[in-house]
């Protein structure tokens, strides 16, 4: 039996919850439990928790009702999600910093029944939408740097929805930020928003792209990131809205010249050298046995995003694509010799690499040959093609 998109839709999405509520993977030690018991985790509020658990299921819902058929839909859907909510709470006994909780079970069970009962007026409402999205047309090079960046800033994707942590974040609003981490900030999210935009080409509208971006920037105080200082959150904006909203040949034109020079300034920082070098070390991503795989990961998608969009935006204006990766591994290769007089830095060819990594990906088909400026006159800027 072919399963439809719905039915598909379902099972993604129960793996997608199944990942982030046994998050971290790895057993506490001692005895396991206690479970299912009557009260919220430590550090949450009832309100935060019975909100959090009821969006969590929904789509869960939603998806289940549309897959099966029939006025009795939301029965089979509802034992589906129990049964799935008490595997859940279940194995959270073994895991730490996770409750076995009765009152989840029941949130995340009702959430899902109301995604349920909502789900069959969803294909009347989002006739012209479905229609709309069925023509989308990915351009797998802005796609995969578009990836990277939101693994980069949101990875592993687990919420922290504990109010001290939000305190912490909102707190720094008006602290000042070093210049340079500002007008990185800036840069990385005016790309984000326009690989955003160009990634599913021009049916994607300006608003709805800088919505997305606008409700990123929104989300992404609760997940685990360090949070912006109050300059470098004007600049994410700022940043967005460029991204989002100027003609696609000015933002390509103004990223192809910035994004180098930012490379070259973060490769050089902290401009001060020392008079005895440092050892440099030749085997790539060697850090990775000494750190946690999430902060590994974490940190490569952060720089396979930042030397990705800088190769993506050189080709898209300037020159070739093999020109313009061989341009910023040139530059890396120089900052990483530099690196090894710089104090606080560590000389290696991990970043060398990344950007070889990002040259192979954004070969992509779909991608450019040459760049924009040479192409023909009446070709839309904005078009991948």
């Amino acid at each position: 039996m072919r399963l439809n998109l719905a039915a598909k839709f379902f099972l993604a999405y129960a793996v997608l919850v199944l990942y982030l509520c046994l998050f971290p993977w790895v057993p506490k030690e001692g005895a396991p439990g206690p479970w299912f018991v009557w009260e919220w985790a430590g550090g949450r509020t009832g309100f935060a928790d019975v909100t959090l658990n009821l969006l969590f299921f929904i789509p869960l819902g939603v998806s289940g009702g549309l897959a099966f058929r029939g006025s009795g839909r939301f029965v089979p859907v509802a034992l589906l999600c129990a049964t799935l909510s008490f595997l859940i709470e279940s194995l959270q006994g073994w895991l730490p910093g996770r409750v076995s909780s009765l009152s989840d079970l029941l949130t995340n069970t009702t959430g899902a029944i109301l995604g349920c009962l909502v789900a069959p007026w969803l294909p009347r409402l989002a006739h012209h939408e479905v229609s709309v999205l069925r023509a989308v047309r990915l351009y797998p090079p802005a796609a995969v740097l578009a990836i990277s960046f939101f693994a980069g800033q949101l990875f592993p994707f687990i919420p922290r929805y504990r109010l001290p942590h939000l305190r912490k974040v909102f707190g720094t609003a008006t602290e000042l930020g070093d210049g340079l981490q500002t007008f990185t900030v800036l840069l990385t999210l005016a790309g984000a928003a326009y690989l955003v935009r160009l990634a599913i080409g021009p049916l994607f509208k300006r608003k709805w792209c800088f919505l997305v971006m606008v409700c990123f920037l929104i989300l992404r105080p609760l997940f685990g990131n360090a949070p912006f200082t109050g300059d470098e959150w004007a600049a994410a904006f700022l940043g967005s809205a460029m991204g989002a909203l100027l003609p696609g040949a000015m933002i390509e034109r103004m990223l192809a010249v910035l994004l180098p020079v930012a490379v070259i300034l973060e490769e050089f920082r902290p401009f001060v050298f020392a008079a005895q070098p440092q050892p440099f070390g030749w085997v790539p991503f060697v850090a990775v046995f000494d750190i946690s795989i999430v902060t590994a990961i974490h940190y490569f998608a952060e720089k396979f995003f930042f030397y990705g969009a800088t190769i993506f935006f050189l080709a898209r204006r300037w020159m070739p694509l093999w020109k313009a990766s061989l341009a910023v591994i040139a530059i890396l290769a120089a900052g990483e010799a530099a690196q090894r007089y710089l104090p606080g830095r560590t000389p290696e060819t991990s970043d060398l690499a990344l950007a070889l990594a990002a040259w192979m990906a954004l070969s992509l088909p779909g991608g450019f040959s040459q760049p924009v400026n040479v192409r023909e006159r009446s070709a839309s800027p904005e078009s991948p093609h």
